[in-house]
C-alpha cells in the first residue's frame, strides 16, 4: 500500500477532503487533519461536507474517528449528512462495520472529485497532543453505537490513563 496523503478544498459552502493511499496515524497526517477540522468547526462557514475515499487503500481507526467527528459536528449543527464517496469494497466493509452508513450518506458508484485540492497544512503537535487526538478520535467512534463502544473500550481506557483523563491503575 502507498503511504497516505490527505487533501482538501473549499468550494462555496462545501468542504471536500480526499484521502489517497493508506491513511494511518503513523503516516503523520493525523495531527494536521485534526487541526484542520478544528479550524473548520470553529469557523462553521460551510453547510456540506464531502469525503472522497475513492483513492483510499486503507484507513485506521484514528482517522475513522476524525471522520466520525465530522458527522457529529454536522448533526449538532443541524446540517445535512456528510457524503462519503467510496468505491473500494474493502473500505466500504470497514465503513459499514463501524456504523458510518447511519451517519453519512455513502455513495458507492461515485466518480472522484475533480476540484483543485491542496495538501492538508502542517500543524505542530507534541506527543501529548497526538495522544489526546487519538483518544478523542476513538471516543467519537465509540459514541456512534454500542458495538463501537465495546470494540474501542480498551483502547480508550489505555489512552485515558496515558493522558491522565481516566482512572489510574
Amino acid at each position: 500500500m502507498a503511504d497516505g496523503n490527505i487533501y482538501y478544498a473549499r468550494h462555496e459552502h462545501v468542504v471536500v477532503l480526499k484521502f489517497c493511499g493508506d491513511i494511518r496515524y503513523a503516516a503523520g497526517n493525523t495531527i494536521p487533519l485534526g487541526a484542520l477540522l478544528q479550524h473548520l468547526f470553529e469557523a462553521s462557514d460551510f453547510s456540506e461536507f464531502l469525503i472522497d475515499l475513492t483513492a483510499t487503500e486503507g484507513i485506521d481507526s484514528t482517522n475513522l474517528g476524525l471522520l466520525a467527528k465530522v458527522a457529529r459536528h454536522m448533526l449538532e449543527r443541524g446540517g445535512s449528512k456528510p457524503v462519503i464517496l467510496s468505491t473500494n469494497p474493502d473500505i466500504n466493509t470497514v465503513l459499514e462495520a463501524v456504523g458510518f452508513d447511519q451517519v453519512f450518506q455513502i455513495v458507492h458508484d461515485a466518480h472522484p472529485t475533480d476540484l483543485p485540492l491542496e495538501s492538508v497544512p502542517e500543524a505542530n503537535g507534541n506527543e501529548d497532543n497526538m495522544t489526546r487526538l487519538v483518544l478523542d478520535a476513538h471516543k467519537a467512534l465509540a459514541e456512534m453505537n454500542e458495538k463501537n463502544k465495546e470494540t474501542f473500550k480498551s483502547v480508550i481506557e489505555v489512552l485515558e490513563r496515558e493522558t491522565g483523563d481516566g482512572p489510574a491503575k
